[in-house]
């Protein structure tokens, strides 16, 4: 009581003071909420943010990522933006919407940026480039925790990317990656390590180890993420991603090729919403940061503060993955047949819904139009009347389709055994991808040798099955010792043919000018390997007689070797496809599947050959049978099928 009585006998001007400076105390104690959490989220968001990997673009509206993580700032009182309402897709609220206009809730409400989603051509790249020239590439960090997730703080950062030109194209994207420590404030983040981090990619997320092999960390502390092109989906390393799921984004992530790294600036939102809210208006905006589409894969994200993650960070992360479908490496190299035909189906898939969906009429005109000829085509097509044997005999393109796979159904085991070879072609297009990926003349040396071991291993098949077709022609058995066993007595001829065949058409393919000449001079040898097994004919002169045979059944070699082209292209493909989606294969294992398939796809390849083969040997000899004898060689000239 005494103390207090002493108090009240102060003189009015120093108790005045003495309140002035309790006060000002208080205000400047280092552990004041107001001001001192502010600076250590600051502080931590600047020590961790990522560094942004993004492929890079060399000409404008060409290949690469265009979009770098943008500030929402040129948004605003933006004459090309518009708000729109709920109602219908065109209820015009206001142009040039300001910071202010969003921040009320406007729940189903959306901005509208100049361009057409579903077609976007090069307006969002022009508008980007105009509209934020002169602005940093930015991405805003937020300081999360979950309630009943004790001793866990997450530090969010969220990238803004203003057009998604993926398969789902939509204006505006928000994407984002989280660090994760095990302590339960700031002040302690900030004396220690993250334990983990969760990329977004989709609709899921992929979780790393701080410091494991899988994140790449610059000067220290800064995680590198990267940005698949179109999508955004983020990445921990450069490559192909393959997604067959909606979590993993159904299609292919591609991060590869060469890279722009960019530093962002760090917009720091307040752990507090109430307090973010008021220093960034924006983030109370509950509509879509883009128009609305024609489905809801094409609308645009609402934003940041409306996700899951801003309040349960831990949920959306615990429910993470530990890895992708990743295959390493420049996608321009590592493409193989099993990622061209898988990445090609759904990017072609998508590109068709969205004109369907754009404008359905012309797409199902063409539809109807491209199935009415397909079926004319088939009807058209004789597939029967004939059989495999004998094989000097005239067939249309459906027989020789129809004969050649009833033989190879008949003799099974035997095709088989002279397609094993198409193990090692497997495992020789595996290195030729891995080779593919180094540099130095070595490695430029290596893969083409591979490439030629290939095209050897290649001709032996087709020569062995060409044998096979004799020795069932004319003994009614074969085995694959005998047929491997012919095709090497006669392996200098086919070697010597070979390389002249193949180097004509390099030599040509070298000018774009004579590539037309290439593709008719491939098409009028492609018989060289049968003449040379059935008529020991070799290098120039097997060229000729092969072009002979053809030129009376230009259309019907064609369809062979279009139908061959198109199985090595995509019937590895479809069925290393179709493994993907039904189970998780390595990666390994995904570009092994399209070489396997070449153990019964070479074999069917070659009976197509060798049957066009006789039916261009019956073609000449009904030729010279009506009186044509001047168009074709010399009757006595004829080989027959047996020696």
């Amino acid at each position: 009581m005494t103390g207090r009585r002493a108090l009240d006998q102060l003189p009015r001007h120093v108790w005045g003071t003495l309140t002035v400076t309790i006060m000002l105390a208080l205000l400047l104690l280092p552990g004041t909420p107001s001001q001192a959490a502010d600076a250590a989220e600051t502080e931590l968001a600047l020590r961790y943010a990522p560094r942004i990997s993004l492929v890079l673009q060399e000409q404008e509206c060409g290949p690469g990522e265009p979009y770098p993580p943008s500030a929402v700032g040129p948004l605003f009182d933006n004459p090309a933006v518009a708000l729109r309402g709920p109602w219908t897709t065109r209820d015009l609220i206001t142009v040039a919407p300001s910071e202010q206009d969003l921040a009320r809730p406007l729940s189903g409400y959306s901005l509208d940026f100049p361009g057409a989603a579903l077609a976007p051509g090069c307006t969002y790249e022009k508008w980007v480039k105009r509209d934020w020239e002169g602005v940093p590439p930015t991405i805003y960090a937020h300081v999360a925790t979950e309630e009943g997730r004790a001793n866990r703080l997450a530090l969010q950062y969220y990238f803004f990317y203003p057009y998604n030109d993926y398969n789902n194209k939509h204006e505006g994207d928000w994407e984002r990656v989280q660090l994760e420590f095990d302590v339960g404030t700031v002040a302690e983040a900030l004396t220690r390590e993250p334990v983990r981090t969760a990329y977004s990619q989709h609709y899921g997320v992929e979780l790393a180890h701080w410091g494991g092999q899988k994140l790449e960390i610059r000067d220290g502390s800064h995680p590198v993420v990267y940005v698949s092109a179109g999508s955004h989906a983020s990445q921990y390393s450069s490559g192909l991603a393959i997604g067959r799921n909606a979590e993993q984004g159904f299609g292919c992530d591609n991060t590869s090729g060469a890279q722009k790294v960019l530093e962002p600036a760090v917009v720091v939102l307040d752990s507090d919403l109430e307090r973010a809210r008021q220093e960034h208006p924006w983030l109370a905006f509950e509509g879509h940061w883009g128009e609305l589409g024609p489905q809801v894969f094409y609308d645009a994200p609402t934003g940041p503060a409306l996700t899951s993650t801003w309040g349960k960070p831990f949920t959306w992360s615990d429910a993470g993955r530990d890895g992708s479908f990743m295959i390493p490496g420049d996608a321009a190299v590592v493409a193989g047949p099993a990622t061209s035909v898988f990445c090609g189906a759904i990017a072609g898939g998508s590109d068709l819904f969205r004109q369907f969906t754009n404008k359905p009429l012309p797409v199902l005109l063409a539809i109807g139009a491209v199935l009415v000829v397909a079926a004319f085509l088939v009807r058209a097509t004789k597939w029967r009347n004939t059989s495999p044997l004998p094989a000097l005999q005239g067939r249309g393109v459906g027989q020789i389709i129809s004969d050649s796979a009833e033989l190879l159904r008949a003799h099974w085991r035997l095709w088989l055994g002279i397609g094993s070879p198409g193990v090692l072609l497997a495992a020789l297009s595996l290195l030729g991808l891995a080779l593919s990926e180094s540099s130095g003349l070595l490695s430029g040396v290596a893969s083409l040798a591979t490439s030629l071991l290939i095209a050897v291993l290649t001709t032996l098949v087709t020569g062995a099955t060409s044998q096979a077709v004799r020795l069932l022609d004319e003994q009614g058995q074969a085995s694959v010792r005998e047929c491997y066993r012919q095709v090497f007595a006669r392996f200098w001829p086919m070697l010597v043919t070979l390389v002249l065949f193949l180097g004509a058409l390099v030599a040509l393919t070298l000018s774009v000018y004579l590539s037309i000449v290439a593709l008719v001079l491939t098409l009028g040898w492609s018989l060289w390997n049968a003449v040379v097994q059935v008529e020991d004919r070799t290098g120039i002169d097997a060229l000729r007689r092969s072009w002979r045979l053809v030129r009376r059944q230009w259309l019907t070699v064609g369809a062979v070797v279009g139908l061959i082209a198109l199985l090595a292209a995509f019937l590895g493909g479809l069925l290393a496809t179709l493994a993907l989606v039904a189970v998780q294969l390595p990666p390994v294992m995904f570009h092994l599947i399209p070489g396997l398939t070449s153990v019964v796809l070479q074999p069917f390849a070659a009976l197509l050959l060798i049957y066009a083969y006789f039916n261009g040997r019956t073609l000449e000899d009904e030729a010279i049978e009506g009186g044509a004898a001047s168009q074709a060689e010399p009757r006595g000239e004829q080989p027959a099928i047996s020696r």
